[in-house]
């Protein structure tokens, strides 16, 4: 009996050991886990890039950190020879953002860089990024795609397979990022799932619905501003704005903006004097959420704006315009306001934009319908490819397979383009005019000066032309009504515009 009770007391004692030690074991576990969720959850995140001007000039890379005074250092080879710099600190989605702008930089160079997490006092492992091509180049190519929101495993593909080895110069993407803007987790989740497309590439943003006053007041908006880096306008905002690069101009419009403010006369007359002081461009390409020919469930949202906007891209001849909302790709044929189609695409008085939707990054997709408009369209996941090479601008669509399903060619024929930018014997300035232009020209004769409109009217009797000196005449335009006219030197003709 005595051994029995001692056998009992020894089995009770082995159970109590293996306790403790499982105990042990679990709470080793536990603490395993929260140090690597700790380690985890401090690492640098959300690295994304931006710029306050064009591609090389205001680059701006930002990242997330539980840091207090987060670092960068970078150069051109891996000896990061360019030196360390601090992080611009501000509020961020939970933790901090840190923001860190570049000098001008080297064009069709790498940039080698890693940054100091603070929290952890740690490196993080070193990352590259390709710059992009000289801003005076004329050949140089980007990527247009939008509406990621709602499905993150769409976007992820989407990403990748935008994320290819021939790398473009920059990306524009038309709006509806996530589905709600001022929930913080959406973020989160669109960051993670495309963390690395956005971290090999330079992305220009529209502000869509799903990011503004329609779904989070003011919370989106604010959370949208203060995520990305974008050029302000001389009218101190960043949710429209314009930047130039190579033989373009890019102009991105807010179609989120209070129509019952003065908001929208601003943004109108802002967008007029940009289009107007770049007339010298080849191509005019503008970004915005909201399309004005869709097949789709939100057609006729931007008729309103018809008589202003859309009559503005005809007036100056915008070329393509790039838009999402509606979950689908589609392409116009050449078209002018109030969907009048015309034979050939350019911003020639008698051609038509080149409208694309490019909803197709990870929002649930859309059918597409018929109009008398629409050149092409389809149900796809995808993204747009566009390559400018002078006169030349050529667009492939691509799905997440990299199967390219639609291709365009867009070409610029010199009697279209604004010849007294092209011929150093004559300049024409300023162009767009008010009330006077001048003309200069060596041994000009003033008889031969014929001015008339886009339908062949003849104004040469109302504008009075004097002479400055052998080589100049000024031509007094306060009788012509606003629009666009031709003068006409000698055997050559060159488009002017009367404000």
């Amino acid at each position: 009996m005595k051994h029995l009770f001692n056998k009992l007391n020894f089995y009770k004692v082995f159970a109590l050991i293996l306790a403790i030690l499982f105990v042990n074991i679990v709470f080793a576990q536990q603490l395993t886990n929260k140090n690597a969720h700790e380690k985890l959850s401090s690492a640098i995140s959300q690295i994304h890039f931006g710029s306050s001007n064009d591609p090389l000039h205001g680059l701006t890379i930002t990242w997330k950190s539980s840091g207090s005074n987060d670092s960068i250092t970078w150069g051109y080879t891996d000896a990061f020879e360019k030196g360390t710099f601090s992080g611009a600190k501000r509020d961020g989605n939970e933790k901090y953002f840190y923001d860190y702008e570049f000098p001008a930089l080297n064009a069709k160079d790498t940039i080698h860089y890693k940054i100091y997490n603070s929290f952890t006092a740690t490196w993080t492992s070193e990352k590259i990024f390709r710059t992009a091509a000289d801003v005076n180049t004329t050949k140089f190519s980007f990527l247009v795609m939008g509406d990621s929101r709602s499905y993150v495993e769409d976007w992820r593909d989407v990403s990748q397979a935008a994320n290819r080895d021939d790398h473009t110069d920059f990306t524009l993407f038309t709006g509806d990022i996530v589905s709600r803007g001022g929930r913080i987790s959406d973020w989160n989740e669109w960051f993670d799932y495309g963390k690395e497309f956005l971290a090999d590439n330079l992305l220009y943003h529209t502000i869509g619905n799903h990011e503004c006053r329609e779904y989070n007041g003011n919370s989106g908006i604010d959370a949208y501003l203060n995520i990305f880096k974008l050029p302000e306008n001389n009218t101190g905002t960043e949710l429209y704005y314009s930047f130039t690069y190579g033989n373009a101009i890019f102009i991105c419009l807010d179609t989120e903006e209070d129509k019952t403010s003065t908001e929208s006369s601003v943004q109108y007359n802002w967008l007029k004097e940009t289009l107007a002081a770049n007339q010298d461009k080849t191509w005019k390409i503008l970004l915005f959420h909201r399309p004005f020919y869709t097949t789709g469930e939100h057609k006729g949202e931007m008729d309103y704006k018809m008589n202003t906007w859309f009559d503005a891209f005809d007036q100056y001849g915008v070329d393509l315009i790039f838009n999402g909302h509606d979950h689908m790709y589609e392409r116009t044929k050449p078209v002018q306001k109030d969907g009048k189609v015309v034979s050939e695409y350019g911003s020639g008085e008698n051609q038509g934009r080149c409208q694309v939707v490019c909803g197709g990054a990870g929002a649930p997709l859309y059918d597409t319908g018929t109009a008398d408009w629409l050149e092409t369209g389809s149900k796809k996941h995808h993204y747009c490819k566009i390559s400018i090479d002078g006169d030349q601008l050529k667009m492939e669509v691509f799905d997440v397979n990299n199967t390219r399903f639609d291709e365009v060619t867009l070409k610029k024929d010199p009697l279209h383009m604004n010849k007294y930018d092209i011929d150093e014997q004559v300049k024409i300035f300023p162009n767009p005019a008010n009330n006077q232009i001048i003309i200069k020209k060596s041994n000009l004769e003033m008889d031969k000066i014929k001015i008339y409109n886009t339908n062949g009217q003849d104004f040469t009797k109302s504008v009075h032309f004097s002479r400055s000196n052998a080589n100049i005449v000024i031509a007094d335009l306060s009788k012509l009504p606003q629009g666009v006219y031709f003068i006409q030197l000698q055997s050559n003709s060159y488009k002017i515009f009367k404000n």
